[in-house]
Parts: C-alpha cells; sequence; structure tokens
C-alpha cells in the first residue's frame, strides 16, 4: 500500500494539551517557493490553511518555518536586484536612477558619499546677433523669406 503524502500543516494537540499548527517539510517548502514569488504572508498562511496569527505563531514556535520565508524571501530579493539590474544597464533610465538610489545611497539633493557639494554648469551661449540675423535664422519659409 502506497504511503499518504505529507501534508504541509496539521494540527497537534502540544504538552500542555491545547491543539496547535505544526508545519512540516512539505509545509517548509511550501513557504520558502511561495515566499520566493513574492507572495504575502497572509496568502502563504492561507495555503497552508492557517490563518495569518496562527501562521505567526508556527514562525515563533518554529524556527524552521521562519528561516524558510527568509529563504523564499532572500531568493526574491536576488531575482528584483538581477532584474533591476539588467534593466539599468540595457539603459533603462528609470531603473538607473532607482538603482543608484536604492542600492548606492544616491539621494535628491545631496552629493553622494564622497562628492562635492559644489557643481560647476557651464552654459555656452551664441555670440550676440543683429535683428536680421536673428529674422534669418528664424525665417523657415521656403528661400529664406527673400522676395
Amino acid at each position: 500500500m502506497a504511503q499518504a503524502p505529507e501534508i504541509p500543516a496539521r494540527r497537534v494537540v502540544n504538552d500542555a494539551g491545547k491543539s496547535e499548527w505544526r508545519i512540516g517539510r512539505r509545509g517548509l517548502k511550501v513557504v520558502e517557493e511561495l515566499a520566493a514569488r513574492g507572495v504575502a504572508v497572509s496568502t502563504i498562511a492561507k495555503a497552508l490553511r492557517m490563518g495569518k496569527d496562527a501562521f505567526m505563531r508556527c514562525r515563533q514556535r518554529q524556527p524552521e518555518v521562519q528561516e524558510a520565508l527568509d529563504r523564499g524571501r532572500a531568493k526574491e530579493h536576488d531575482k528584483l536586484v538581477a532584474k533591476l539590474h539588467e534593466l539599468a544597464m540595457e539603459g533603462n533610465v528609470t531603473a538607473v536612477i532607482f538603482a543608484l538610489k536604492a542600492r548606492h545611497a544616491y539621494r535628491e539633493g545631496e552629493a553622494p558619499e564622497g562628492g562635492s557639494t559644489n557643481v560647476q554648469v557651464n552654459i555656452n551661449l551664441p555670440s550676440a546677433m543683429t535683428p536680421e540675423e536673428y529674422q534669418r535664422m528664424v525665417d523657415v519659409t521656403p528661400g529664406g523669406g527673400h522676395e
């Protein structure tokens, strides 16, 4: 006869005679996989057929549950950082700006660490024009507007 598959979580009676949830090996895999996909804690609890508070108590009582959640979140983090890096390197300006701010502490109106707070901007303007020269420059009619 085939062995029944392990259920992810089940209620057990603890030493004090009270019922509590326990998360097994299969449940730990579910927690890690869902966390790696960015799933909310309340949704992970629902997948284990328990409430969010019961899941929180499991995390406190069973360190391996919190570790599985942390491993999953770390995988999600690494995937997101890799994608952000990929987009930034492809020239996505928004991704570049966000990466600099999030990963390298760039802030609006502040110089980067070790950078100068003095900024020099040079603007080159053309020499002055006579009104006739300006009119010729902005005239877009064929032949330059001369009759």
